[in-house]
This record gives C-alpha cells, sequence and structure tokens, in this order.
C-alpha cells in the first residue's frame, strides 16, 4: 500500500497543515490531531480493498470483495448481503487480504471460489 501521506497530498503539505493548526493561538493540539488521523484513516479507507471469507451459521463459507469490510460484514449479518447468505445468519468474519485495487481484490475473490473447501480452509489456517 502506498505512503498515505504522499499518496493523498503530500508529506510536505501535510507537515505545513499541522504546523499551521499547531502555531493558532487557543487551538487543542490533541483535537486537531485527532482529526488528522480520522481524514487520513478515512483516505485509506476509501482507497483499501479487501477479499474476504465468511462462515455462515449452516457451517458453509462464502467469498466476497469489498471497499468496507467492517460494513459489508454488518449488512451480510442484518440480510442485506448477498442472497446466499440472507437466510444463513449470523456469519462470521474468518478471513480476509487488503488489496490496492477493486480489481485485484474481484480477482483474488474468483481464484478463491474455484478452489475446494479444503482449500479455502487451509487458506483460513495460515
Amino acid at each position: 500500500m502506498k505512503d498515505l501521506a504522499t499518496h493523498c497530498f503530500g508529506i510536505k503539505q501535510t507537515e505545513l497543515i499541522v504546523a499551521q493548526m499547531l502555531d493558532v493561538d487557543g487551538v487543542d493540539v490533541e483535537k486537531c490531531l485527532q482529526k488528522v488521523e480520522k481524514k487520513i484513516t478515512k483516505l485509506k479507507m476509501e482507497d483499501t480493498n479487501y477479499t474476504y471469507i465468511l462462515e455462515c451459521s449452516d457451517g458453509s463459507l462464502y467469498c466476497g470483495w469489498t471497499n468496507d469490510l467492517e460494513k459489508r460484514v454488518k449488512a451480510h449479518n442484518e440480510g442485506k448481503g448477498a442472497k446466499y447468505t440472507k437466510t444463513r445468519t449470523p456469519v462470521q468474519l474468518v478471513y480476509y487480504e487488503i488489496f490496492d485495487s477493486k480489481e485485484e481484490a474481484m480477482s483474488r475473490e474468483w481464484h478463491i471460489k474455484q478452489m475446494t473447501r479444503k482449500e479455502k480452509e487451509a487458506l483460513i489456517q495460515k
């Protein structure tokens, strides 16, 4: 994964923004740093794609991809995910991989779906 500060707005610009925030009278330094961290985390999440495996309540495995893993697992458990998992809740996240692009995550999903159950179980155990 790329260095986020460089990717988003460059190291020098990041340092300048933080320096400007710290030099302002009456500014809560901790609050400023929290805002910066929150923005960086949000930007990082936008560039992150996941391929994941869920274990369903009936013991079956489901593989998918997403750019927001927490939100997607929650959707599956609320019956708003895939048709397959809708009747197999609750589901549990048992494995995931991180990718820089949607295409990489989708390709990995396809490859995992070609695996036998034993191969998927071996992948989960790693």
